[in-house]
C-alpha cells in the first residue's frame, strides 16, 4: 500500500512538472536614449516547450503615473502565439520624459502571463540609460598634422550614433581659418557614419599653426564637438626667367624672378660687365654692389609677386659721338679742300684832321678746291658817300654801275686754277670826311659749279674806326 501511495505521488509530481511554461525573453543591448526622445526596443521571445504556448504581455501598470519617466509605453503586440521551439520578436516603443536627470540608467518591466496557466507569470527587466547631449554621438578626426601648401588634403570624420533612435535634422559643421563645410545628417538607430571632405590648401598659403572646429547640432545644441591643429609647412617656390637681346649696339639683359611659395623669399641676381660696358650701362634699379666686373642685386619677394632687374647697355651715345666726329671731320675736310677764300682788307690811303678822304681796298680771291673754277664774277657794293676811282690795280673791272644806294663794281675771272690766287685792288674816295666807325659789306664772288649749279661764296665784312674812335 505504501508503495502505491508513493507511485501516485511521483505521477502527479510529473504531470505538474510536464505542464510547466518554458519561455526565453532577451532584448538588444543597453538601450541609449536621449531626454525627450522617442525609441524603441525589439524583444525576443522563445518557446522552449514541447507543445504550443500562448503568452500575453503587457507593460507595468504605473506607467502612466505622474512619476513615471515615461511619456508612453506601447507595445506592437499583446499576445503571441507560440509552436514549440518557435521564437518571435515583440516591439516595444516608448519616449521618455523631457525633464527626467540624463547620464542615469532607468528601470522598467514587461509582465508575461498565459491564459492557459494562471499561475505562470514571468518579469523581464529593461533598462534604459538615458545620455546627457555631450554623450549621444561619438565622434573621431582623421587629418594630417602637416600640410604642404598647393596640395589638396582630405578630412575624415566618423560620428556614431549611441542612441536606440534616430537622429533627424543634425548639422555637422568644420571650421577654419582656411575652409569651412556645413552638411546636414540624418543617423538611425546606433548607426555609423564617415563623412570625407577635401579640402584645397593655397598655395599663397602662410606657414604656421592652424585650428579646424569640428562641431554637431542637434535641436539647436551642440551634441558633440572637437577640436584638432595643423601645421602648414614654409614653401619656397621660385620661378626665374631670363631674356638677353644682344645687339651690335644696344645689349639688354633682364631676369624675372616669382615667388610661388607661400613666404617672403631673399633673392639675388648678378652679371658680368667689363668697365667700358659700364659706362654705358643704365639698370632698372641701383645694383646692391658693383666689385670690379660683377654687377649684383639682392631684392626680397613677397608671396605671389614678381621682381623683375634690367641691364641695358647702349653704345648709341658713342655711335652719336662718332658721328658727329666723321661729320665734323668730313665738313672739315670737304671746306678745306673746295673752299674758294675770299678776304677783304682796307688801306688808309689820305686821312686829314677832318677824317678819311680816300682808302685803298684789296680783294684776295683763293682757289682752295681741286679743280679749276671758271667764269667767277666778283661784285663789290659801294654806299653812297663812297666812290671808286679810276685808279684799279692790274685787273680792270667788267663794268662800274651806279645807283640809288651807291655803286656797283663788278670783275669777270675767266679761270682760276686750284691753288692760284687773286688779288683786285681799287681806289675809293669819300663825298665826306669820315669820322668814327665805318663798315664795308662783303664782296660776293658767283660761279657755276658741277651741274651748272650756282655757287656764291661771301668774304669778310670790314670795320675800321677813325677821328676820335681810334
Amino acid at each position: 500500500m505504501k508503495k502505491v501511495i508513493i507511485f501516485f505521488a511521483l505521477i502527479l509530481i510529473l504531470s505538474f512538472s510536464v505542464n510547466a511554461i518554458s519561455i526565453d525573453v532577451k532584448h538588444s543591448s543597453l538601450p541609449k536614449v536621449q531626454a525627450g526622445a522617442e525609441s524603441s526596443i525589439n524583444i525576443t521571445i522563445t518557446n522552449n516547450d514541447y507543445r504550443k504556448e500562448i503568452i500575453d504581455i503587457k507593460t507595468e501598470s504605473f506607467e502612466n503615473l505622474p512619476s513615471s519617466m515615461f511619456s508612453y509605453l506601447i507595445l506592437d503586440k499583446s499576445r503571441v502565439e507560440l509552436s514549440s521551439g518557435e521564437s518571435k520578436v515583440v516591439n516595444l516603443k516608448f519616449k521618455i520624459k523631457q525633464d527626467v536627470k540624463t547620464n542615469e540608467n532607468y528601470l522598467t518591466h514587461l509582465i508575461f502571463t498565459s491564459p492557459s496557466d494562471d499561475s505562470f507569470l514571468l518579469e523581464h527587466r529593461i533598462i534604459i540609460r538615458v545620455v546627457p547631449p555631450e554623450d549621444i554621438l561619438d565622434m573621431e578626426l582623421s587629418f594630417p598634422d602637416k600640410v604642404e601648401p598647393g596640395r589638396d588634403y582630405e578630412l575624415k570624420v566618423l560620428l556614431k550614433n549611441n542612441l536606440n533612435t534616430q537622429i533627424k535634422n543634425a548639422r555637422l559643421i568644420v571650421s577654419s581659418d582656411l575652409f569651412n563645410e556645413e552638411l546636414g545628417l540624418k543617423f538611425y538607430a546606433l548607426q555609423d557614419i564617415e563623412q570625407k571632405f577635401k579640402f584645397p590648401i593655397s598655395a599663397l598659403t602662410k606657414p604656421g599653426t592652424y585650428n579646424v572646429e569640428v562641431k554637431v547640432l542637434y535641436n539647436n545644441e551642440i551634441i558633440e564637438r572637437s577640436t584638432f591643429t595643423f601645421v602648414v609647412t614654409e614653401n619656397k617656390d621660385v620661378k626665374e626667367k631670363k631674356t638677353e637681346n644682344l645687339g651690335l649696339i644696344i645689349k639688354t639683359y633682364s631676369v624675372e624672378k616669382t615667388n610661388y611659395g607661400n613666404t617672403k623669399v631673399s633673392e639675388s641676381y648678378s652679371i658680368n660687365l667689363n668697365k667700358f660696358q659700364q659706362l654705358f650701362a643704365t639698370y632698372s634699379e641701383q645694383p646692391s654692389s658693383v666689385k670690379g666686373n660683377k654687377v649684383s642685386w639682392v631684392f626680397d619677394i613677397e608671396p605671389n609677386k614678381s621682381h623683375t632687374v634690367s641691364v641695358k647697355v647702349s653704345y648709341v651715345p658713342l655711335v652719336i659721338v662718332l658721328v658727329v666726329l666723321v661729320i665734323i671731320m668730313i665738313v672739315l675736310y670737304v671746306w678745306s679742300s673746295r673752299k674758294l677764300s675770299v678776304t677783304k682788307e682796307i688801306l688808309k690811303l689820305r686821312e686829314d684832321k677832318d677824317g678819311i678822304t680816300e682808302l685803298k681796298v684789296l680783294l684776295h680771291i683763293k682757289n682752295k678746291t681741286k679743280k679749276t673754277l671758271r667764269h667767277l664774277s666778283v661784285i663789290e657794293h659801294l654806299p653812297k658817300i663812297l666812290e671808286p676811282m679810276k685808279d684799279f690795280g692790274t685787273l680792270k673791272p667788267e663794268r662800274v654801275q651806279k645807283g640809288s644806294k651807291g655803286y656797283r663794281v663788278i670783275w669777270l675771272i675767266p679761270e682760276l686754277v686750284s691753288g692760284e690766287e687773286r688779288i683786285i685792288s681799287y681806289n675809293v674816295r669819300s663825298k665826306i670826311n669820315i669820322v668814327g666807325s665805318f663798315v664795308l659789306s662783303p664782296t660776293i664772288v658767283r660761279y657755276k659749279g658741277l651741274r651748272g649749279k650756282k655757287l656764291e661764296f661771301e668774304s669778310n665784312e670790314v670795320k675800321f674806326s677813325v677821328g676820335k674812335f681810334q
